[in-house]
């Protein structure tokens, strides 16, 4: 059995251990942040040269699934990830957050036209990270869509007019 003076040595060093452990993690995720701008940019600097693109990903064997970007080739050749197993969600999530960056930077073209990387990265900050970016993408779909969640069972078509409206003078207001 362990004592009490034992026990506040391994306190120690556990608190110790703890606070490494989480400026690793503090500046990894400083370091994929800005990689993933700096993939952002990239990727708008070559995507201006036609063809270049198709032919890296075609020389690393990359396909692509469907006429939209989802960036998913970009980080897959980047990252050097393949799209099977515990990769696919990792890749899923950041490409994801890139395509709300890509929405950002194209909704405020002139905000992004200097510095790019150093703006997204600070973008992705502002938003909570790569989760906040995704669910604030979300929030901003749902609220311009013309679906109106109804939480009675009983979907008066009055509420259901009313709610659409209210949402159509909310987007009025904010353009």
């Amino acid at each position: 059995m362990a004592t009490k003076a034992q026990l506040i040595l391994a306190l120690d060093r556990l608190i110790t251990q703890a606070d490494e452990q989480e400026q690793l993690y503090q500046s990894s995720r400083d370091k994929l942040y800005t990689v993933l701008a700096e993939t952002y940019v990239w990727w708008s600097d070559a995507v201006k040269i036609g063809g270049f693109l198709e032919e890296l990903y075609d020389s690393h064997n990359i396909k692509s699934r469907g006429a939209e970007e989802k960036f998913t080739r970009i980080l897959r050749l980047i990252w050097q990830k393949d799209w099977s197993g515990k990769e696919s969600a990792t890749l899923q999530t950041w490409s994801n957050a890139l395509r709300a960056v890509n929405q950002e930077v194209i909704r405020n073209s002139q905000e992004y036209k200097s510095n790019t990387a150093i703006k997204i990265s600070q973008f992705i900050y502002s938003k909570g990270g790569l989760k906040g970016i995704l669910n604030n993408a979300r929030e901003v779909t749902e609220f311009l869509s013309d679906d109106v969640k109804i939480t009675s069972k009983k979907s008066n078509p009055k509420i259901i007019e009313n709610s659409l409206e209210i949402k159509r003078k909310h987007l009025e207001l904010g353009q």
